[in-house]
């Protein structure tokens, strides 16, 4: 009687088992084996009644800071930018460049690394400074000394390279005025030459005379041109 008892009170898990006997979802869905029967909830991420759960886009609502938020099934990452990383609340946070070793301070002689915060995404968020008695020139560190050097002989070349070309610039000037200047001998030999080729003063009045007039003219002087002749004629 007693193990007829204890079989009607042997609970079933419907969750368990290779082919589990539930209806909850199987993406986002969670069984929760009861005695006697079952209940069905999503899981973080998701909403519905366990039996039809819908992921849910965190990124609506989270915001990664210094990154792009992506949804993923049931939760979300954030990519961050360049110089930064997630932390445990899931934000972007400025990285310590100095601490990680992620600079090029290293590389520099008689350098150190000082960690600064970062504005904008493209911001190093590091700076190298030169150590006591050394000075930053370019992207290396001299000796304060040494740099004193460098600056008067830098000044010696610029100054002197400066002189030369003013040298040359004086001397090309000089040597085009010398160049186009005109002897005052050659000025008074100077001898004006009519241009070639030109035809001779035209008599402008004969030009405008009527032909008539012209014809009769000419007769005349054929006349006394034949009566010269005749007269030289008779004297022979």
């Amino acid at each position: 009687m007693i193990d007829i008892i204890l079989l009607f009170r042997l609970d079933i898990d419907e969750c368990s088992g290779s082919n589990p006997s539930n209806d909850c979802a199987e993406t986002g869905g969670v069984c929760i084996n009861t005695h006697g029967s079952y209940k069905c909830k999503c899981e973080k991420g998701y909403k519905g009644n366990g039996k039809q759960c819908t992921d849910i886009n965190e990124c609506v609502e989270h915001d990664c800071d210094q990154g792009d938020c992506q949804n993923t099934q049931g939760s979300f990452r954030c990519d961050c930018f360049s110089g930064y990383a997630m932390n445990a609340e899931r934000v972007c946070v400025d990285v310590d460049e100095c601490e990680i070793g992620n600079n090029t301070c290293e590389a520099i002689p008689h350098s150190y690394c000082v960690n600064l915060e970062k504005f904008l995404p493209e911001d190093e968020g590091y700076r190298c400074k030169c150590e006591t008695g050394y000075k930053k020139l370019g992207k290396s560190c001299v000796f304060e000394g040494n740099m004193k050097e460098w600056i008067k002989f830098l000044a010696i070349i610029i100054g002197g390279f400066v002189g030369i070309l003013f040298l040359i610039i004086l001397c090309a000037v000089i040597f085009s005025k010398w160049r186009n200047r005109t002897p005052k001998s050659e000025k008074k030999d100077e001898v004006v030459v009519a241009p070639v080729g030109l035809a001779p003063p035209v008599d402008f009045a004969y030009l405008d005379m009527p032909q008539t007039q012209q014809t009769g003219q000419d007769e005349d002087d054929w006349k006394e041109l034949e009566d010269e002749d005749v007269e030289d004629d008779d004297e022979d």
